[in-house]
């Protein structure tokens, strides 16, 4: 494949895929006859504690030195106690997700990489660490070694092959998606510009399954102060209304979940209500990134962008 900068020099435009509205594309056919795919990315990170200085780091964090043992410990909770909260509720409704997977996570908690698989969990690739971002800053060459670093050491724990890609914090270089593709990943959610999967024809043909950043748990409890008992009602609304659509064209629901935010005690319980007014409703197919990028595929582009 050839490697290009990701822009269109004339019009500093990406060129990893062209503008599709989605009024004028051709039905996307789901399992069942659904009419809403429910897409759970579950976040298993945690924080280096050895952050070299050509680190990358997330913006909201930069001011904090090293070591940071609020920010260390506040993500640990989430992997020592947190995590089992959500895995019962997840068991209870049946429900399936995708595990977003920092490497250095995976090698540091054998035992809960060993849970994921037990439950049938799809294991995604999620950069290094929690304090580690890809970004523009870094060259191509140490991305992609990074890339194939980071989809070795997890598949030398999980003993399964990755497929999909969840960037830290959401953070990419104009190389990215083409990068993915060339290491042989079949699809990333990162970016949040549709509520359809599309195929980005332009890096590789590596399929976008649109991210949850408007309802993301760290976003909305962390970063914007939104208080929980509001979380059940906007992804009520967001269903409704993506069902409603549905029923001509297929839409698709991302919900992002980070234990040591939604598994916390105080805001738990809006989780379990949010997820069982979605779970058993057969109108929705629950699936993972793998089932999505299968099924996108299989469908010879009809949702290609």
């Amino acid at each position: 494949m050839t490697m290009t900068t990701g822009f269109n020099a004339s019009d500093r435009e990406h060129s990893h895929f062209s503008y599709s509205p989605i009024t004028s594309r051709p039905a996307l056919r789901l399992p069942g006859g659904a009419k809403l795919v429910l897409s759970i990315v579950l976040h298993f990170e945690c924080m280096d504690f050895a952050v070299t200085a050509e680190t990358v780091k997330d913006p909201r964090w930069r001011e904090r030195i090293q070591p940071d043992p609020r920010h260390y410990s506040w993500y640990e909770y989430g992997n020592r106690v947190a995590i089992f909260r959500i895995l019962d509720l997840l068991d209870r409704l049946n429900l399936r997700v995708t595990v977003a997977a920092n490497a250095l996570a995976c090698e540091r908690y054998p035992f809960l990489v060993g849970e994921f698989l037990r439950r049938g969990y799809e294991i995604a690739a999620h950069g290094h660490a929690a304090n580690s971002m890809v970004s523009g800053a870094m060259k191509n060459a140490d991305e992609e070694a990074l890339i194939g670093d980071v989809i070795s050491r997890i598949e030398a724990c999980s003993e399964q092959p990755v497929e999909g890609w969840i960037s830290q914090d959401y953070g990419q270089s104009p190389s990215t998606p083409a990068l993915l593709a060339k290491a042989g990943l079949k699809y990333l959610i990162d970016w949040p510009n549709d509520d359809q999967p599309f195929v980005m024809t332009g890096a590789g043909g590596i399929i976008s399954i649109p991210a949850a950043f408007e309802l993301d748990d760290m976003r909305l409890f962390v970063d914007r102060k939104m208080q929980a008992w509001r979380y059940p009602h906007m992804v009520g609304d967001a269903a409704a209304c993506l069902l409603a659509e549905g029923a001509d064209q297929p839409r698709l629901l991302p919900l992002s979940i980070h234990p040591w935010v939604f598994g916390a005690p105080h805001r738990f319980r809006y989780l379990d209500q949010t997820l069982q007014g979605l779970a058993g409703n057969e109108l929705i197919w629950n699936a993972t990134g793998r089932d999505i990028a299968l099924r996108i595929k299989s469908l010879a582009g009809l949702s290609s962008a």
